[in-house]
């Protein structure tokens, strides 16, 4: 009798946890949407629509599994940037022109191009000044945002994050009114240099879910709390790094369609983002085929032709294994190179597959490894098939 009790609640104690597990995962979505709509509505509360430097479009979270969760607002700012190469005429249109046909050519009239550039420099000093205090405000939202709402992240452990990463992105080209300056052309044209670096401004706001609990039980008044929330922010081109460059490179070489046995890249379009405290996070979309005409698909990987959409979506949906497995080679024989990360940072190649209706294959694929790993495989201390082992699946469909 007592076997057959123990044993009908060695089924009912397996069942709980396999539900309680089903249960953790369901209420982390749940928690991380209503905490991304909160975050939404703060940033529209500050940020209402028609002012000018600080409209608002939206935000989205994603979870990484011993990271923590990264909160992503995507403001509309369009901010002139004033470096570069510019070009005056009378009118709007000529100004135009003059960019398009002789970027970089001298203005006939001297002292009508000192005047233009004297005024592009200081709509760029009070555009950077306008910069500087929407960036201010974004910050304290955030601020606000992780000290009254973010502990509603229940399912996070101590040791994970809450990140509220902003990210501005300034104008590439721009015309301007030349009202107010007397004997300037009517209208300035400016366009950027050929490559130039990226231009953006970025705030990444992150505190321990420790810290959060620690407030909210009281803990930790409001001003030790918010000491310990860390604020990086990333001007211009200094978020670049060279080895990180040249990964995402290495990415888009080799799942080029010439080369890549499984899905490819549209290249070169691997970009990437640095968040202190927690590493790299390489995005990545791949593409399996190319459509021909009504129901004709060629896969390039393949060498296949006039393929129909349910021969090409059988052999898509065959291939994913391979291609899971061809990225986790990436990520250890060239990963390792990231030297500017430290040993308890993450390297993350977040991928958006290619579509396949029907196929049961999941929307977004997260690869991830520390980077102590692969330092540990780069001195021979792990094998290839044990990192590529502690190498973590996440798979999506939001």
């Amino acid at each position: 009798m007592m076997k057959k009790v123990s044993i009908t609640l060695l089924f009912m104690l397996t069942g709980f946890l396999a539900t309680y597990g089903q249960s953790d995962e369901s209420r982390m979505d749940r928690d991380i949407n209503v905490c991304e709509d909160i975050l939404r509505s703060l940033m529209r509360q500050e940020f209402q629509q028609g002012y000018r430097f600080g409209g608002y479009t939206g935000t989205e979270a994603e979870y990484i599994e011993n990271e923590g969760v990264i909160f992503r607002v995507r403001p509309d700012n369009m901010l002139w940037d004033g470096r570069g190469i510019y070009g005056v005429s009378s009118n709007l249109k000529d100004a135009t022109i003059t960019i398009q046909r002789a970027i970089g050519d001298a203005v006939d009239d001297e002292q009508i191009r000192e005047k233009a550039e004297a005024r592009r420099d200081k709509m760029n000093e009070e555009q950077q000044e306008k910069m500087e205090g929407i960036l201010d405000r974004y910050q304290q939202v955030a601020t606000n945002f992780l000290a009254d709402y973010a502990h509603l992240l229940s399912q996070l452990k101590d040791n994970e994050e809450v990140i509220v990463q902003i990210k501005l992105n300034r104008m590439g080209g721009f015309l301007v009114s030349t009202t107010g300056c007397e004997d300037c052309p009517a209208a300035v044209a400016y366009a950027p240099q050929d490559g130039s670096d990226e231009s953006m401004d970025q705030i990444n706001v992150s505190v321990p879910m420790a810290e959060i609990n620690k407030y909210h039980q009281e803990k930790i008044s409001l001003d030790a709390f918010e000491e310990e929330i860390h604020v990086e922010r990333v001007t211009r081109n200094t978020a670049r790094d060279a080895n990180m460059e040249i990964f995402a490179s290495a990415l888009d070489k080799l799942f080029d369609q010439r080369m890549s046995k499984t899905y490819f890249i549209s290249s070169p379009s691997v970009s990437y983002e640095r968040l202190s405290n927690l590493g790299a996070i390489f995005n990545v979309k791949v593409y399996s085929s190319n459509i021909n005409g009504k129901d004709s698909y060629s896969m390039p990987t393949q060498g296949t032709d006039d393929m129909t959409k349910e021969e090409r979506n059988a052999k898509v949906k065959s291939l994913y294994p391979e291609f899971i497995d061809a990225m986790k080679d990436a990520l250890v024989d060239y990963g390792r190179i990231i030297n500017s990360l430290e040993e308890d940072d993450a390297v993350v190649i977040r991928i958006r597959m290619t579509e396949c209706e029907g196929c049961g294959l999941p929307e977004k694929v997260e690869l991830s490894v520390k980077m102590s790993d692969l330092k540990g495989y780069d001195m021979q201390k792990l094998t290839r098939e044990a990192v590529k082992g502690k190498i973590k699946v996440k798979e999506s469909d939001q």
